[in-house]
């Protein structure tokens, strides 16, 4: 016959027996205590369990009274006591499942096992025992879901809700399920989405898609839509809210991407007298012309003649003073740092200064 747990040889068994007699409140009748022990190991020969009984009682571990097997304080609860030092428990919480979809007219069960598990580890063997396999059932959140002692789901209304089974015995020993409850006919159990949208200065409005188990529901006759900060640029909200044959209601984001700038630039050709820049640097206005910018607007010299330089904040060209006639060219970077509604924006002009 096959040897499960630890039994090999007649100690085994009779630690087993003290085991158990331990863990009871009294006393325990014959064929109760075979049945406990058969449980843990069904190895275990009757003859040789019956002469480890017969020689714990001869030896004081045990007594044997009218109402049948206890273990007695001196030698078997010290003994027995000095043994399960050496034993380390191991409790495991276990659902026959881990996530359960419902509709709101349908019911369902769970079902738990708690298993007890020790390992003598100064014998280096394994070892199983028959523990309280009872368990306390929650609902984290009974609006959803509502669970009874025996493991039943009953659904309250569309959402979700974890189901929670802890050990009786060993508490914060448990395992979870999660529920999800689905209702055919209210629009929180649908799926919804809607389209970003680019930032343009007028409400956006974006047409939702609302499908419940695959079914497309259409706007006007099954939901109305209604839509919340959907103006500037960033995020955005709609809410469906069920009509007709359809209930509650569901809001979701969308994004409101910024728009590109409709910035022009353009350089236009200037004229400097070259009398007057022999005797001095002269300044050239509007040789850049910017419309529609967004945000602050800089310049930034590229490249270009030594004799020219650009001020960055407000785009006037200084032409340094010199004798030299000429055509001088400078390529200048023109950047808009754009807001919240507008991406920034940059373009590069050659500028083209005439000195005669």
């Amino acid at each position: 016959m096959e040897r499960l747990g630890f039994i090999h040889e007649k100690l085994d068994i009779k630690i087993l027996i003290l085991f158990i007699l331990r863990r009871l409140p009294g006393a325990v009748e014959p064929s109760t205590l075979v049945d406990l022990c058969v449980q843990c190991d069904d190895g275990i020969g009757y003859f040789d369990y019956s002469d480890c009984l017969v020689e714990l009682v001869e030896t004081g571990h045990i007594d044997e009274g009218e109402e049948g097997y206890e273990i007695t304080y001196g030698n078997g609860i010290v003994n027995m006591e000095a043994f399960a030092k050496a034993l380390k428990e191991e409790w495991n919480v276990t659902l026959d499942k881990a996530s359960v979809n419902m509709d709101i007219d349908q019911t369902a069960k769970l079902e738990a096992e708690v298993n007890l598990t020790w390992s003598a580890e100064e014998a280096g063997e394994d070892g199983a025992a028959a523990g309280d396999d009872s368990v306390i059932w929650s609902s984290s959140n009974e609006s959803v879901v509502a669970v009874d002692e025996e493991g039943n789901l009953e659904p309250k209304a569309a959402g979700t809700a974890v189901i929670t089974a802890e050990s009786n015995v060993k508490k914060g020993k448990k395992a979870e399920c999660k529920v999800t409850v689905f209702d055919q006919y209210d629009i929180a159990s649908s799926t919804v989405s809607a389209a970003g949208a680019t930032y343009t200065g007028a409400a956006q409005k974006p047409a939702p898609s609302v499908k419940i188990r695959g079914t497309q529901l259409k706007n006007g006759t099954d939901y109305t839509v209604s839509w919340k900060n959907n103006v500037n640029a960033g995020k955005a909200s709609l809410t469906v809210t069920g009509k007709g044959s359809y209930h509650g209601s569901k809001t979701v984001s969308f994004t409101i991407a910024k728009a590109k700038q409709k910035m022009t630039v353009k350089a236009q050709a200037k004229r400097v007298r070259a009398k007057k820049l022999k005797k001095k640097n002269q300044t050239v206005k509007k040789a850049i012309a910017v419309k529609g910018a967004q945000g602050k607007v800089t310049y930034k010299k590229l490249s270009g003649s030594s004799r020219l330089k650009i001020n960055q904040k407000n785009g006037k060209i200084t032409v340094k003073k010199g004798k030299k006639k000429g055509t001088l060219r400078m390529k200048v970077r023109v950047s808009a740092s754009g807001n919240g509604n507008y991406l920034p924006f940059t373009k590069t002009v050659t500028v083209k200064i005439q000195v005669k």
